[in-house]
């Protein structure tokens, strides 16, 4: 991050959707016991967790058409106490986005019910959302979280790309819209691992690839995140890779990279900078992010080294900083971190750059976590800050 890092206001569009997010801490012993008594019709993927989290990894896992509110009345009876907030990586990376300063319209779907529930979430309230839409659905994101591991059981009541197929249709003439009354710098969205749920169907691809290429005509950075690839072959994998490719900065973390690499047949092993100049290759994106708790690297083909690595310690400071406090750092809080590194940073070693060769790499250590408020999020809000870092360089 640049010693100014207020150069400018951005202005970003953030959709499609925010959503409710229920945490319960719970182990993974106790995860299997309510796989074998509940009365949902979620055993299998209750199952799947309970694995997940006893071989310390995360995963999220997409149950669009089923229910989770016999799930999370069975979870309360049983004693664990579950936490609510407001969730969703449009939201989260909607008030991150805030929080550095930057102008935010949320082009979603939100509901009423979370509204009324979390009235002072900063999106909520400072958020432009004239063109956003509000639903009666209230999807909701179940989080199994145990030590640093978590699972989330993603839930939308029907398939979400039901209803937000026409939306998606008609968001270039919302982003025309826009474009009237101020010049737009980015957009992000996130969450495809949910609107995929139920599988990657060509002509949903197409609608999905062909929105995004229209928006980018207009000279518009496009960024999104990738989602669990939960059961899905290569086949389908690379579907849904097509239609990231569409975006200009994909990012994603370590088990989606890995996912990623394998129906792409990179070799396991590759390392860091070849896995990632891979993907870009097999991509039409021109930047690949990779954000895991230890480092974060980036492989591009459009930005140089420096905007790389300022980049990734902006979004690797981000995401420490929510997970040491809960909320949204702003941009001193970020810049203060980094400036901090040396006493810091963790895996300061595997810092590396290679400059002016195509693609450009960097890769960086992450920060010392001091203490753990939230992890939850915490990829969301280092998402937003690598998007603002990356607009801020991109308009020099």
């Amino acid at each position: 991050m640049s010693a100014n890092p207020m150069q400018k206001k951005p202005s970003v569009i953030v959709g499609l959707e925010s959503c409710t997010d229920m945490q319960a801490d719970i182990t993974p012993g106790e995860i299997t016991r309510l796989a074998a008594s509940t009365k949902s019709d979620l055993k299998k993927e209750i199952s799947e967790a309970s694995k997940t989290l006893s071989d310390g990894e995360d995963d999220e896992i997409a149950v669009d058409g089923k229910n989770l509110d016999i799930l999370i009345r069975e979870i309360k009876n049983a004693g664990t106490k579950i936490s609510a907030n407001i969730g969703g990586n449009p939201a989260l990376e909607a008030s991150q986005l805030l929080a550095l300063g930057a102008n935010v319209y949320f082009a979603g779907n939100f509901f009423q019910k979370q509204k009324e529930a979390f009235p002072n979430e900063i999106f909520f309230k400072h958020a432009d959302m004239r063109f956003a839409r509000e639903s009666k659905k209230n999807p909701v994101s179940l989080i199994f979280q145990h030590k640093s591991s978590r699972v989330i059981l993603c839930d939308g009541s029907g398939r979400r790309m039901d209803g937000l197929r026409d939306y998606i249709s008609s968001f270039p003439d919302i982003v025309s819209e826009m474009q009237k009354e101020r010049s737009i710098d980015a957009i992000s969205i996130p969450s495809w691992h949910v609107i995929f749920a139920g599988g990657a169907p060509k002509k949903d691809i197409e609608l999905v690839t062909g929105t995004i290429e229209k928006i980018r005509k207009n000279g518009i950075m496009m960024f999104t995140e990738t989602g669990s690839f939960n059961g899905m072959d290569d086949a389908e994998v690379l579907r849904i890779w097509q239609a990231y490719g569409a975006f200009d900065v994909v990012g994603m973390n370590e088990f989606e990279c890995k996912r990623l690499a394998e129906a792409n047949n990179i070799p396991e092993g590759a390392g860091t900078k070849n896995t990632l100049s891979g993907l870009l290759a097999k991509s039409g994106a021109h930047t690949v992010w990779l954000h895991t708790r230890d480092f974060t690297a980036s492989a591009s083909n459009k930005f140089d080294a420096k905007t790389l690595e300022d980049a990734n310690n902006t979004a690797a400071a981000a995401g420490s900083l929510h997970v040491e406090n809960g909320g949204y750092p702003d941009a001193k809080k970020i810049s203060a971190m980094i400036n901090d590194g040396k006493e810091r940073s963790r895996n300061n070693s595997d810092n590396s750059a290679n400059i002016g060769q195509k693609p450009e790499f960097s890769k960086g250590g992450g920060f010392r976590i001091s203490k753990v408020k939230r992890e939850v999020g915490a990829g969301d809000i280092s998402a937003a800050a690598y998007l603002w870092n990356i607009v801020q360089s991109h308009d020099k």
